[in-house]
């Protein structure tokens, strides 16, 4: 009987020795190259329901796990909790961090601990290489198992089946318009029209019923003034929103012209941003979302945006050859 305990004594002192010297982190990187720029990339990898729905190697061993989600897309706090079978069991992900190239989650598992995961992207030329990185405290009782097992064996395949399917998805989205967008030096510009807050509330048909009503009845009665337009036809946005937006359709005239009825309107001189978009007015928000990106990428404010419909939208039936400047005033 002495025997055995000191053969199990033995054994849980050579255990407690392998604890010790044990790792106490485990960690996996694996990595892949996604035919898309890190513009396209970055906020699909911050987003936990693109995760789950698209590319989470996971689903596939409890498509009947599920996910509750709190927090904004692309936002820290942003998670995901999930509940599933034996081999997923429950936990939660969320988004603690977030840098130019780097994403950061904290992976909470119930009764087995935390883990961080990183999403590292690093731009290729027209492509983004990213990153899957995983690290973990290892428990100190389990430290002996990992002395003779590998992460890469018992995890390996799943980051690779994630990351595939990562790409598949994301190279199978249509890519986005590359718009030419070039800085410009605007002079002080002056135009008649009307301002008006235009309640959308989702529907920009109210948006095309504004322009409607207004630019014909704006031509006509310059016509009859004898004012001769400068410019076509343009929109002066001085606020957007999904509910409402404040703009004036104009045209621009000589500094002293006045028009009955209508108000003046100046744009003081300074720098702008302009993309020269071809195509229908329905394509015409990734040209506004390119400007945007640009003045925060360049750390300029916004003061008020300039559309120009260079092509008359009554003749030319082909909208693909509808030709709209788009100015960005900045400060």
């Amino acid at each position: 009987m002495k025997k055995v305990l000191y053969v199990l004594l033995a054994l849980v002192v050579i255990y407690l020795i392998l604890a010790l010297i044990g790792p106490k982190e485990s960690g996996l990187q694996k990595d892949i190259t996604i035919a898309r720029n890190t513009e396209t990339v970055m906020p699909l990898l911050a987003d936990l329901k693109f995760f789950d729905e698209k590319w989470n190697p996971w689903v596939d061993l409890d498509p009947a796990m599920t996910h509750t989600y709190t927090g904004e897309a692309g936002k820290i706090g942003h998670s995901t909790a999930w509940t599933g079978n034996k081999d997923v069991g429950s936990g939660k992900m969320e988004i603690i961090s977030i840098s130019k190239d780097t994403i950061a989650q904290k992976l909470t598992f119930e009764g087995r601990g935390e883990a961080n995961v990183y999403l590292i992207t690093k731009p290729a030329g027209d492509s983004t290489v990213v990153s899957w990185v995983f690290k973990g405290e290892t428990p100190f009782f389990f430290r002996p198992v990992m002395l003779f097992v590998s992460m890469e064996k018992m995890m390996g395949g799943i980051f690779e089946k994630g990351l595939s399917k990562m790409k598949t998805q994301i190279e199978s989205m249509p890519m986005a318009p590359v718009f030419q967008i070039v800085e410009v030096d605007l002079g002080e510009r002056y135009y008649v029209g009307k301002r008006e807050i235009v309640s959308l509330e989702n529907n920009m048909e109210k948006l095309g019923e504004f322009f409607g009503n207004n630019y014909s009845k704006l031509m006509t009665d310059m016509g009859v003034a004898k004012i001769e337009p400068k410019s076509p036809p343009s929109a002066i946005y001085y606020n957007w929103s999904e509910k409402e937006t404040d703009v004036a359709a104009v045209c621009e005239v000589k500094k002293d012209n006045k028009l009955k009825g209508y108000e003046n309107f100046t744009l003081p001189a300074g720098k702008a941003y302009w993309i020269m978009y071809a195509g229908p007015d329905k394509g015409m928000k990734a040209a506004h979302d390119a400007l945007m990106a640009h003045i925060e990428k360049n750390g300029k404010e916004m003061r008020v945006v300039l559309e120009e419909y260079v092509t008359d939208r009554g003749q030319e039936k082909d909208e693909s050859k509808w030709i709209t400047n788009i100015y960005y005033l900045v400060k």
